[in-house]
């Protein structure tokens, strides 16, 4: 019963309530890709000293390409093409046995750092900042939502 008082204390004195503000933030489809066009954009400029860095270290320590592209499933089972940086050795693209991680690789594997060039794939459209991972099955991503960089358990899980 407060609140309502509250609520028409703050209406009749701005004539804007806490409700009327946060109902204009839902903005559906349209708000969420363009926070995720801002957010990669913001992202790429902050972390592009570190792109450029992981870049050259790939490349010193073994040859090959620095980014690779794999094919995963997104929204309603189309097929995207996702960048990472590669972090096996140049033999693994030819083998379909999985090869050991450089050691460049294992460090960008352990920091994060090789999901970073998936910010590409979020300003194409074809991913988003937050949501489930990109299935590597045709079949497995049954969802309606747009894959994602960072999952909620990464947010919210500890590591010890």
């Amino acid at each position: 019963m407060a609140l309502r008082d509250e609520e028409s204390i703050r209406r009749a004195d701005s004539g804007v309530t806490l409700r009327d503000i946060l109902s204009a933030f839902r903005l559906g489809h349209a708000g969420k890709r363009l926070a995720d066009i801002a957010a990669a954009i913001v992202g790429l400029a902050l972390f592009l000293p570190l792109l450029l860095i992981a870049c050259f270290a790939i490349r010193l320590d073994s040859p090959g390409p620095v980014l690779v592209r794999t094919t995963r499933y997104g929204y309603k089972n189309r097929p995207i093409q996702v960048l990472k940086f590669r972090l096996e050795g140049a033999c693994a693209e030819s083998d379909r046995s999985r090869a050991p991680l450089t050691r460049v690789g294992r460090i960008l594997s352990q920091t994060g750092i090789d999901e970073l060039p998936c910010l590409v794939n979020v300003l194409g459209g074809e991913m988003s900042i937050f949501g489930q991972s990109p299935s590597a099955h045709p079949k497995a991503s049954l969802s309606r939502t747009k894959p994602g960089m960072i999952r909620w358990p990464q947010i919210f899980a500890t590591r010890e």
